[in-house]
């Protein structure tokens, strides 16, 4: 082979290469997106856990400030009912969140669990509550004993901010951390960079 004959297969080797570190990168790129894009909705799913209190406080006040007791229970127990109604569309996507925050490990898996478990716990006992405030107005009772029940929701729902606030640490942290992959992995060789 001639010397021409040498540049030019050398060009094209060159070329190959640097299509191929280009199709590698893209790959890795949107790889890195997906991830980031799978993080985001996690995190969106714990926020939503946080979210619903601060949502529905003036509702309670509203509620407390009701003095005609029948009524007022019958406004508790639909207001019960929407907060199930919206804790059930976020437990609907637990089994979801709890495939997808295996992609990642560093502990995430762990601490989705302890929210899902948390999620189904609280809203098994709104389930219970509204239907003993359902028997209560239902029966004509003036009480049953629900008095007591916001301290249980007010301590349930700090387990769930805790949960919740666990869960969005961990995203946070693999976000940090190169989105919990390999960092070599999303780098090009340091061969290819002094070669550019």
């Amino acid at each position: 082979m001639d010397y021409t004959a040498w540049i030019t297969l050398s060009a094209v080797i060159i070329a190959l290469g640097i299509g191929v570190a280009s199709i590698i990168h893209t790959e890795i790129i949107q790889k890195r997106e997906q991830r980031r894009r799978l993080l985001n909705e996690i995190a969106e799913w714990a926020t939503k856990v946080t979210s619903w209190r601060s949502e529905n406080r003036a509702i309670m006040t509203e509620l407390a400030s009701i003095k005609e007791v029948r009524q007022s229970k019958r406004l508790h127990h639909a207001y019960i009912l929407e907060i199930i109604n919206f804790f059930a569309a976020v437990t609907g996507l637990n089994m979801y969140i709890s495939k997808v925050s295996l992609t990642f490990q560093q502990g995430l898996p762990e601490v989705v669990q302890k929210l899902i478990a948390d999620l189904n716990e609280f809203l098994w006992l709104l389930v219970a509550y509204q239907i003993r405030l359902y028997t209560d107005i239902d029966g004509g009772e003036v009480d049953v004993g629900i008095s007591e029940d916001p301290k249980w929701a007010d301590e349930f729902t700090e387990k769930l901010e805790k949960s919740a606030g666990a869960v969005l640490e961990k995203v946070a942290d693999i976000k940090t951390k190169g989105l919990g992959g390999n960092p070599k992995l999303w780098r090009f060789p340091k061969w290819f960079s002094k070669a550019g």
